[in-house]
């Protein structure tokens, strides 16, 4: 029996219809049987044999459906079916109802060795291989039994990268509501806008989602883990070291203003919500990370204009300077008290210089620096 020389090329996408038509319209007899050699499935290419009532082999052990002196070939056919070589064509008789043997000859060829539940594992493998993370895949187990999910990830073991593969009931997962909720809670937090990142309770990385990859220009999850969240974090050996002990003492940690930092040089604005989880069997933290670069309206590294409140100062902390941070605090005080000033004299210039122990020249100099009111001496409108 002759093969074709490239059936992947051709064949690796044929429908499972168009296939089964194909098969059958080849072969006057065509069984599909189990491991244990029971029929499951069957198709006849004429008119003819599907009035003999031959559809009654569906369930029997194809063994049953010959006489008594074919059995020995089949079972010699099933035996040599998983062996590799080529296969082999057997006459068999078997038995019908007008008292004639119905001769047929047949081959066995195995068709799981290279099945759907085994191509889809393959492609998977090479997405973890190429992005380090794929879709979760949803396998039946070789008997046909129970389904389950299974997601792969790469770790590195001594220099050797190896993939994970974990398996999750799908049964178990669907007759339990909170398991459910949880499976749909990762796969928003791993399509979530904002940046999500897990590390152990040194700030190493166990998982991160899409947008923290995004944040730091990398395109996979391999290429961060197990690497420390201050590599591309704020200033190197300070933010994450305040987090984390902020975290060992309260747990929680909201809105830490700090940068992060990108691969090829691009920087962003973030806020850090935090939390520790010190239960489960791998205690760990837990980082959501937003770019608020767009909201800071008032950062003082592009423009002159002063804060206007201690709020907004706060927020220039790990992003500024300390001493420019100083100089801004000055000048805000500054601002607080001719304003105060002023509004307890009226805006009586005079008077109001004399109580920041001005001279009243300083004190139109410090208005026009900072804005307030009209700056011009008293007697020049």
């Amino acid at each position: 029996m002759g093969h074709f020389e490239t059936p992947e090329q051709f064949f690796r996408n044929l429908d499972a219809d168009v296939a089964g038509a194909l098969i059958a319209a080849t072969a006057d007899v065509t069984l599909v049987m189990d491991e244990a050699g029971v029929i499951r499935d069957l198709a006849f290419g004429t008119e003819e044999l599907l009035t003999h009532g031959y559809h009654a082999w569906l369930g029997k052990s194809w063994s049953e459906t010959v006489i008594v002196e074919s059995r020995p070939k089949v079972e010699a056919l099933l035996r040599g079916a998983g062996s590799g070589n080529k296969p082999k064509w057997r006459h068999i008789n078997h038995p019908s109802a007008d008292g004639a043997d119905l001769p047929l000859s047949y081959s066995v060829v195995p068709v799981h060795r290279k099945g759907p539940g085994a191509r889809k594992g393959h492609t998977v493998l090479a997405q973890v291989r190429t992005n380090g993370r794929a879709d979760t895949l949803r396998v039946r187990l070789a008997d046909g039994g129970e389904e389950f999910a299974i997601s792969v990830s790469l770790f590195r073991q001594e220099n050797i990268i190896h993939f994970m593969l974990r398996l999750s009931a799908l049964g178990a997962a669907s007759q339990d509501p909170a398991a459910s909720g949880k499976q749909m809670l990762l796969r928003v937090m791993e399509s979530a806008p904002d940046a999500f990142v897990v590390t152990d309770l040194d700030g190493r990385i166990l998982s991160v989602n899409h947008a923290f990859l995004d944040l730091v220009q990398l395109t996979s999850e391999e290429l961060v883990r197990n690497e420390s969240l201050e590599k591309w974090l704020g200033h190197s050996g300070v933010d994450l070291n305040v987090l984390v002990s902020n975290l060992r003492q309260s747990g929680a940690v909201r809105l830490f203003a700090t940068t992060l930092r990108g691969e090829y040089g691009l920087t962003a604005d973030v806020e850090i919500s935090a939390v520790a989880v010190s239960s489960g069997e791998q205690p760990c933290l837990g980082f959501t990370i937003r770019d608020v670069g767009r909201r800071l309206t008032n950062d003082a590294r592009t423009t002159r204009e002063l804060p206007r409140s201690a709020g907004q100062m706060t927020e220039l902390v790990g992003r500024v300077p300390l001493r420019d941070i100083v100089r801004e605090t000055a000048d805000l005080i500054e601002q607080l008290c001719i304003k105060a000033a002023l509004e307890l004299t009226h805006d009586n210039r005079a008077s109001a210089a004399e109580m920041l122990n001005l001279s009243r020249q300083g004190l139109y100099v410090k208005l026009r620096r900072f804005g307030i009111g009209d700056a011009l001496p008293e007697g020049e409108h």
